[in-house]
Order: structure tokens, then sequence, then C-alpha cells
């Protein structure tokens, strides 16, 4: 699925939000990027129809607008920061839930093997009995991602999906959804705070700054220490590795940020 935005402008009462963002996103991770306050949830908000926003958010030649809530639930999964664990369900029917739309009355065969593989991939098959209740944050966080997956979306936006897992887990996560979006053709837009990761898994990153795009493209030509010191108001290094990734080391704040 191709999202193409135009124009697009949010408020909160009379405090602009997002300024005029324009941009566009394929089947490919693309990573959106920038301090705090500066959009990244909003922004994934409104592509995903549940804030509703000035401007044009087309999915494949459509306006988002223009969809049913019950067709947009079909084609995008939505992975908001916060997630409710609350539940008195298993790891398992958890999953499972996330399955709803393309259930009839009856659980098919397909449906559990699809949860038992997302399971499997995120390598948290031993806890599928166990009770939500029961997890500890990042284990949840896990649930969670499998419950995107198990949609088959088209579209998958994820508001910084990894903030709970360990260094290793955010990793495999990434390597994931890098590969699914490739396999599957599927658009991923992630928010993400790690710019090394982002920098690692994304094909295409976002800056944000005060609600607006500071700048967009590969990696290497986002990353760059100017950027960093203008929209983080930090001092960096940036190196090049021999697969052409940027590495972000900090050195400190920058002039700018004093």
């Amino acid at each position: 699925m191709r999202v193409e935005i135009k124009e697009l402008r949010f408020s909160y009462g009379s405090f602009q939000v997002l300024k005029n963002i324009c941009m566009a996103a394929g089947p490919m991770v693309t990573a959106v990027i920038g301090p705090n306050a500066a959009g990244k949830s909003t922004l994934l908000r409104c592509i995903s129809g549940l804030l509703k926003a000035d401007g044009e958010i087309i999915l494949d030649d459509r306006d988002v607008k223009t969809f049913a809530r019950r067709d947009l639930v079909k084609l995008l999964s939505f992975l908001p920061q916060e997630t409710n664990g609350g539940a008195v369900l298993t790891v398992f029917e958890a999953v499972l839930l996330g399955r709803m739309h393309l259930l009839s009355w009856k659980v098919g065969d397909e449906d559990l093997a699809v949860v038992s593989k997302a399971l499997d991939n995120l390598k948290i098959g031993h806890l599928a009995k166990r009770e939500i209740g029961e997890l500890s944050g990042g284990q949840k966080q896990m649930v969670s991602i499998a419950q995107s997956l198990v949609r088959d979306p088209r579209l998958l936006i994820m508001d910084e999906p990894t903030n709970a897992l360990d260094l290793r887990n955010q990793m495999e996560i990434f390597e994931l959804i890098r590969r699914i979006a490739h396999d599957k053709q599927i658009t991923a837009i992630v928010a993400m705070h790690d710019l090394n990761l982002a920098a690692r898994y994304a094909e295409r990153i976002v800056v944000l700054k005060e609600g607006e795009i500071y700048s967009a493209g590969d990696p290497a030509s986002v990353l760059t220490e100017e950027m960093l010191a203008s929209v983080y108001g930090i001092k960096a290094r940036v190196t090049i590795d021999e697969n052409g990734i940027p590495q972000v080391i900090p050195l400190g704040p920058s002039e700018e940020s004093n």
C-alpha cells in the first residue's frame, strides 16, 4: 500500500501540532523520528484515521476520510505507545483477538496456525497459556506486537513498539518487521527514538521538528551532524560503516541548545 500525505495539519484546540506535513511511504520500513513533542504520535494517529486532520491522507489513491471505519480496520493495524493489558485472557486468546475482523462465528485452523506462528516468530510461544496480567511490561509489549502482525495488514503503523524491550529483543523485532514488510509488500511506518536502530532497519527516515518535516530520505542523507545539532540540540559524530549505514555517536549538548 502506498501512503501519500499532502498539506496535513492538526491542532489540539488553539495549539497547532502538525504544520503542512507532506510525505510519502511505500512497501518498506519508514521511521519517523524527532525529539519529544515533535508530533510523531499525532502524525501516526492521523494516518490511522483516529484523529481527523486537515489536508489529505491518501491510501492507494483513496482519501482515508472516505473509508468506513470497518473497512479501514481491515487495511491497517495501529499499535499505540500505551497498550491495555488488563483483560483476563491468555496470551494466545489475546493475540487471536487481533484477527477479530477476519473471524466468522467459528475460529478456523488457519487462524490458530497464524497465531501460533506469530508467537513463535516473536519467541513467546512458551507464554501462550499465561494470562496477560501475569506478564512483565516487556512481555505485554511483545503480545501487542503479535496482535498487530496477525491482522495481516497492508499498512502497519507502530508508535515506539520496542520501548519496553531490551536491545536484543528490539533488534529481533525490527528484523521481523523489515522482513515482513519486504516479503508481504507491507508499508510499515514506525515512530522511533533510537536513531541507530532507525538507521539500521529503516530504508527511509522522516525527521519531525516542532510539527514540521525537517528532512526526509535514506538514513545516510538524513542522519547528519547538522541535523542532530538543529533538531536534537546535541553534538554528535556520525560515521558510515561498510554497508553504508550511519551510526550516531553523541558527544554532548550543542551550543545551539544553550
